[in-house]
């Protein structure tokens, strides 16, 4: 519990100010999907206690980020209908979320 609670104090991170988590919640605007501040402590939390089990800060950080997102945010894109899955996987792609583009990717088509 005392390394648990060290992580979420000793490290630094501020989801709602993170470019990567504005650029994923403008990506999923469209389908009305938004961070709200649960889910927002929720990565935050997650994030610090992810970096704190590595030593690599900033790919431990894009890394955990990532299955944050995937998790609890980019999943809820099984109940949209996704128009152009290539183009949103794409965008995902682009900031350097590939799960999350596989993701879409792979969503089915019914």
């Amino acid at each position: 519990l005392r390394l648990f609670d060290a992580a979420k104090t000793d490290y630094v991170f501020d989801a709602e100010n993170s470019a990567l988590i504005q650029k994923t919640e403008k990506l999923l605007a469209p389908y009305n999907i938004s961070f709200g501040n649960r889910v927002l402590r929720q990565i935050e939390d997650f994030v610090k206690i992810y970096c704190a089990c590595f030593g690599d800060k900033a790919a431990a950080e894009n890394a955990a980020v990532e299955r944050i997102l995937l998790s609890k945010v980019v999943s809820k894109l099984e109940n949209k209908v996704v128009e152009n899955k290539q183009a949103l996987a794409s965008e995902f792609d682009k900031l350097g979320l590939k799960s999350c583009g596989e993701f879409v990717r792979k969503l089915s088509e019914d």
